[in-house]
């Protein structure tokens, strides 16, 4: 692997229930600056020898000291079952109480495990603060809206 890194490539592997691991390896500087743009919850298409597989980057191993990639672990995916994953929350509006009562909203979920089919999946959930009036209001997971064909797991 260290050969492969000299070479300025980035081992992964595609890994899942209907195929065999595949071991590849990136262009370290594009699949840097791609990498760096996609959440675990978006779906990519890899390229390997003809065949296209379906994707979710389940891994991003780092150096601890440059935190430069060392090596990424893709999960095939199939269009037709449901899988498991852990989409972020993006928080929109401004919360009354912020506002108004110089509150602060403190968040203690950045994710949500959600189960849904692939073509159902979304980037993101997003949670409206414009909700929280008082001080001491709070928005639950219940309050979180789904996509259609997603549903908390």
């Amino acid at each position: 692997m260290r050969a492969l890194r000299r070479e300025g490539l980035l081992p992964a592997v595609i890994y899942g229930s209907h195929i065999s691991p595949v071991a590849i390896s990136l262009n370290f500087h594009d699949a840097s600056l791609a990498l760096a743009k996609i959440s675990s919850s978006q779906l990519v298409n890899v390229d390997v020898d003809g065949a296209s597989h379906t994707v979710l980057v389940r891994e991003r191993q780092r150096n601890p000291v440059t935190s430069a990639l060392v090596h990424v672990d893709f999960q095939a995916v199939s269009l037709t079952e449901k899988l498991r994953v852990n989409v972020g929350l993006q928080f929109s509006g401004e919360a009354p109480a912020v506002t108004n009562y110089d509150g602060i909203v403190s968040v203690s979920l950045e994710e949500l495990e959600v189960e849904c089919l692939a073509d159902d999946l979304v980037n993101y959930l997003e949670v409206d603060l414009s909700a929280l009036d008082r001080i001491g209001d709070a928005i639950h997971v219940r309050d979180v809206r789904f996509h259609p064909g997603c549903s908390l797991e």
